[in-house]
């Protein structure tokens, strides 16, 4: 295990990018609308050291135009490497389809990176999958339709991805560019990707904005895209979780709510039903602070209570997103409050939240 002070050039990269995370973020599209991904975390400010591995389960890239993908990947793995970083899992963005962004892509250009770094990146595949969820009417699901998502999915798994996300059950839109998606999470397709990724041992990921009672548009998202009114999903999202039990399905953004719906109580009562649940904890800034993770004086302590009485379905997913050269889009990486979590909590949980839970979850090296 990392044993080893962060301090001299691991420290000054740090603060370096986390003012680079906080400033070079994409504007608001509208008065009172929130930054792009990557709004940037609290004001921690530099956290103590904290020497504990982590892996993070949730990075994306950004390389449009010229699908710089490996000069993306080389700078996520420089940006971590002083800091402790074991293992990045490289995830695809949820595109609705392979039209809807210039940066839209799969697994396939993670490949290249992947086997020239088996030790220090994994990835997911899923944006073929998740654009089939978006366009597939759940009444219209047939045994051809079926058939034919299963086979993408296993070959994706074929290809050497440790699981299948990210998946978008309810993404709003919070800036142009940005979509609206939503897939019911009991959708046919997906209850038979629980059965195929129990069956095969991986986990699935889920973007999913908690909406446990029926509600309006939050203050600031713009409708369009976004709905008026959004419908509640907890109870989909438990058939799905109930589906097949050996089912691992991580819940992505924790600690990011933007519906003042996804509370620590909330979290606690669905970890309690559904031991196949487990939750990626996101640290940049929310719509709803009092429900992050992390503020300027510490960790929350509600969330600190999840942690302790699930220790072992905890992981990290920054949700960051490393930028090629040539990308509009600038780099997203903010350090400091994963950091700081992992420095307060005792050795045993912080190295079971750094990096072993996403070992086991994941099929990654554990040493």
């Amino acid at each position: 295990m990392w044993r080893i002070p962060l301090l001299g050039l691991g420290l000054v990269l740090a603060l370096a990018l986390a003012v680079q995370g906080a400033l070079a973020q994409p504007g608001p599209r509208r008065p009172g609308g929130a930054n792009g991904p990557g709004g940037g975390p609290p004001a921690n400010g530099l956290p103590a050291s904290s020497g504990v591995a982590w892996t993070d389960v949730q990075v994306h890239l950004r390389a449009a135009p010229g699908r710089q993908f490996d000069v993306a990947i080389e700078s996520a793995l420089s940006a971590t490497a002083m800091l402790g970083r074991k293992t990045l899992v490289l995830v695809p963005p949820p595109f609705p389809s392979g039209a809807a962004n210039a940066n839209a892509h799969d697994y396939e250009v993670f490949l290249p990176s992947v086997r020239r770094h088996p030790g220090e990146l994994a990835f997911l595949g899923g944006a073929q999958l998740n654009a089939s969820l978006q366009a597939t009417d759940p009444a219209a699901v047939g045994p051809d339709a079926k058939r034919a998502f299963l086979a993408r999915a296993s070959r994706t798994l074929d290809d050497g991805a440790r699981g299948f996300g990210e998946l978008a059950l309810l993404h709003l839109s919070e800036f142009d560019g940005h979509p609206y998606e939503r897939a019911a999470p009991d959708h046919p397709l997906l209850l038979a990707l629980a059965d195929l990724a129990a069956s095969r041992n991986v986990p699935i990921a889920v973007h999913m904005e908690a909406v446990d009672t029926d509600m309006s548009l939050p203050p600031g998202l713009a409708s369009p895209p976004n709905p008026p009114r959004l419908a509640a999903n907890i109870a989909a999202f438990e058939r799905l979780l109930s589906h097949n039990p050996a089912a691992r399905i991580v819940w992505l953004h924790n600690g990011w709510d933007n519906t003042g719906q996804r509370t620590p109580q909330l979290v606690q009562r669905l970890m309690a039903a559904h031991p196949n649940l487990a939750l990626a904890l996101k640290f940049q800034r929310a719509r709803v602070p009092q429900n992050q993770v992390m503020s300027p004086a510490g960790p929350n302590p509600e969330w600190l209570a999840v942690i302790r009485t699930y220790p072992d379905r905890i992981v990290i997913g920054s949700d960051s997103f490393f930028a090629s050269p040539d990308s509009r889009a600038p780099t997203v990486f903010q350090p400091q409050p994963i950091l700081g979590l992992l420095g307060r909590l005792p050795p045993p949980l912080a190295d079971r939240v750094g990096s072993l839970n996403a070992a086991r979850l994941y099929g990654l090296d554990a040493r």
